[in-house]
């Protein structure tokens, strides 16, 4: 029989580098791509590249931390949406959010796509309820009659993506993707 220890707690300190950490990684990652210096997350972090080996030991762990942490907003979000007054605004803001969250994680690497697709990875069982809150968003916004009963989640995941691969080199110019992102939501409306 083998025992499972609980990891033992942060102290103070080590817990606010490993915040500090997350938040430079989200931003150099947003601006450099996946591949963006580990040195210069560091460096925005405050701490030393060692402390940044000690909390996450491979580039992969890192970006699997962020991408938890991005999956468990997208969740948030949709929750949110299905509790907001106006389905279409709700969608849209989802859809906005997801655009950005496709944009920081674009190049991400095979092995991370790979523990996307193991069942029973715990980042694979968190991608997968997001997008499960994400359908029930959307098939909200189509019972409430402001989106196209025919839009299939996928696809509009994939015009979402599509304006993330569109706008990478935008910087952060968040008025073209909103323009863009106008356009598909235009698209999604009923007839008439």
């Amino acid at each position: 029989m083998t025992e499972t220890t609980t990891p033992k707690p942060l102290r103070a300190d080590a817990r606010r580098n490993r915040e500090a950490l997350i938040c430079a990684a989200t931003r150099t990652f947003a601006e450099q791509g996946v591949d963006g210096s580990l040195e210069e997350v560091a460096r925005r972090a405050g701490v030393g590249v060692g402390t940044l080996y000690r909390h996450f030991p491979t580039r992969d762990a890192l970006l699997t931390e962020l991408l938890s942490a991005s999956f468990d907003r997208l969740r948030e979000l949709s929750r949110e949406g299905l509790e907001a007054d106006d389905p279409a605004q709700a969608l849209a803001e989802y859809l906005r959010q997801m655009a950005f969250h496709s944009r920081t994680f674009r190049g991400v690497p095979s092995s991370v796509k790979l523990a996307l697709a193991e069942s029973d990875n715990p980042l694979a069982a968190s991608c997968t309820a997001t997008h499960a809150g994400w359908a029930e968003l959307l098939e909200r916004a189509q019972d409430a009659g402001v989106v196209r009963r025919d839009a299939e989640p996928g696809d509009v995941l994939r015009l979402v993506y599509g304006i993330a691969w569109a706008t990478d080199n935008a910087g952060d110019d968040t008025a073209l993707v909103d323009r863009m992102l106008g356009l598909v939501l235009d698209g999604l409306r009923p007839a008439g």
